[in-house]
């Protein structure tokens, strides 16, 4: 581990170590929880369906191109690959997910078959 942000080994091993303790994460998690407190320089945050980077994009996008109607799957890929053409790794798989994800959690709706909005366009 690097330190970054000012956040010593020692702090994060040790906040770490409690938060196993507490249940909030399992041993398996220490990868993923050591590099979200070195990027974030922050407290590190266990909320359920944190957002991801593709999640972030893919409202960037609902924002942009939604008319009212809803905004397909395709769009969506056409805009993400357009706006971050170097982060392009399965971005299809990645999207697919990140909709599946926010459908579950309810910060998006499907209008029809295939087609997105955001709950707060709804409102």
């Amino acid at each position: 581990m690097l330190k970054c942000h000012g956040v010593s080994h020692a702090d994060t091993v040790r906040d770490i170590e409690l938060m196993v303790q507490e249940g909030l994460v399992t041993r398996r998690a220490f990868k993923g929880v050591i590099s979200y407190r070195n990027v974030s320089g922050k407290g590190v945050s266990h909320v359920p369906g944190r957002s991801s980077r593709v999640a972030r994009w893919i409202h960037e996008a609902l924002k942009e191109l939604d008319s009212g109607q809803g905004v397909c799957m395709v769009n969506i890929e056409k805009w993400v690959m357009t706006s971050h053409p170097y982060y392009h790794h399965n971005l299809k798989g990645k999207i697919k997910g990140a909709l599946k994800e926010d459908l579950e959690l309810g910060k998006i709706w499907q209008v029809t078959e295939g087609k997105y909005r955001l709950l707060e366009a709804a409102e």
